[in-house]
């Protein structure tokens, strides 16, 4: 898994600059594309900017539970995870993605820069293992983040 981890960090770049390009069509004006890619730019000026992270989060057989909430960032792709456990929405749905498939949705900083027209998907962390399962829960996810 993790020496998949470098291609797969491009291709979310890639599927996110796809998203940024499509927004910046609906939503003219905000250039999302100029901000997403300035993601390469890790520092400018001595200052950190728009840092895009992709994270192999591994959960305690004991404390596989995570407090509901939005993530922060502007986009979030869940690309894996071991097994479900992602519950999102208001209903609090468990989301099991299509093989091959992955979710992806809005933080609190594109609800923020969009005055609300795209929502930061709420979303919790549960312990779906089946009976006599103890392998810990792990999930793979990449997080674009942006500065402005």
């Amino acid at each position: 898994l993790l020496r998949q981890f470098p291609p797969l960090y491009f291709e979310c770049m890639n599927q996110i600059t796809l998203y940024a390009r499509a927004l910046d069509k609906v939503y003219p004006g905000f250039s999302f594309y100029d901000l997403v890619s300035a993601g390469y730019d890790l520092v400018s000026a001595g200052r950190a900017k728009n840092i895009h992270v992709l994270r192999l989060l591994a959960y305690d057989k004991d404390n596989s539970r995570g407090k509901g909430h939005q993530d922060k960032n502007f986009l979030t792709v869940h690309v894996a995870e071991s097994h479900p456990g992602l519950r999102t929405g208001d209903e609090r749905t468990l989301f099991v993605a299509p093989p091959g498939k992955a979710l992806l949705f809005f933080g609190e900083k594109a609800e923020r820069l969009t005055d609300g027209r795209l929502k930061a998907l709420w979303h919790e962390v549960t312990d779906e293992r089946p009976a006599g399962d103890t392998d810990s829960r792990w999930s793979v996810i990449f997080f674009s983040h942006i500065v402005l």
